[in-house]
């Protein structure tokens, strides 16, 4: 499911730029560059998942003892999460200013766009 509202956003931006011509039709091209690499995590997550529900004693035996000892370092268990729920997913460039650039996730305490009164992300979890 992440995946999908994933492809339809970042096709979608695109799509409308180009339709106002606020943007020249090779952003189009962006689209499998950014999204390729997603879909082939998408995969890998689902052999390791495949992997971890192997049946049979032996394969049981071998696979809980392997998660249970790394499956306990934090930076696994985060990891996995992230991967597993696409949060690690991003479109940084690394270039321009430091801070926040585009491509990034945003915060919850980013400023919303206009149009409209001045608000914050958060304020919308909040209410």
């Amino acid at each position: 499911m992440n995946t999908g509202i994933q492809d339809a956003v970042n096709l979608a931006w695109k799509l409308a730029l180009v339709c106002h011509g606020r943007a020249d039709a090779e952003l189009l091209d962006t689209y499998e560059a950014e999204r390729r690499p997603v879909a082939q995590d998408v995969v890998r997550a689902h052999r390791l998942t495949t992997l971890a529900t192997l049946h049979g004693r032996a394969r049981r035996t071998v696979r809980n003892a392997l998660l249970g000892v790394v499956g306990r370092l934090p930076v696994v268990r985060r990891t996995m999460a992230q991967t597993l729920s696409e949060l690690a997913v991003t479109y940084a460039t690394g270039r321009g200013r430091p801070g926040t650039r585009a491509g990034d996730r945003a915060t919850v305490d980013a400023p919303a766009l206009p149009p409209g009164p001045p608000a914050y992300l958060g304020d919308t979890r909040r209410g």
